[in-house]
């Protein structure tokens, strides 16, 4: 069985490569929670990003309870626990929103 990532996970990843094909674009619009990881693929390398926060309350939080539900998230993200633990984790949950705030600040 292939294990098919959440959608949003495939979509930031797909933005993401199209970073690298076309090394020309100078910042990234990030619109809403759907394409906040997108960055988080390029690092190393850092795109200058512009963040629209327009609905800060994300509809489906992803729980960060347990060391179980950390993995999960990880793996359905495609992101290490350390990145997931300093951008992602707002407590016991995770918000892709609020992901990009702190990945500004850091970058």
């Amino acid at each position: 069985m292939t294990y098919l990532p959440p959608f949003s996970t495939r979509q930031n990843q797909a933005i993401a490569a199209t970073f690298r094909r076309y090394p020309d674009i100078d910042i990234y619009q990030i619109n809403d929670y759907h394409e906040a990881l997108a960055a988080f693929y390029l690092l190393p390398k850092v795109l200058p990003v512009c963040l629209s926060l327009r609905n800060a309350e994300f509809q489906g939080l992803w729980p960060l309870r347990t060391k179980e539900e950390m993995k999960e998230a990880c793996s359905a993200f495609n992101i290490s626990k350390e990145r997931c633990t300093k951008y992602i984790q707002f407590g016991n949950t995770s918000n892709l929103l609020r992901t990009a705030a702190p990945f500004i600040s850091v970058r």
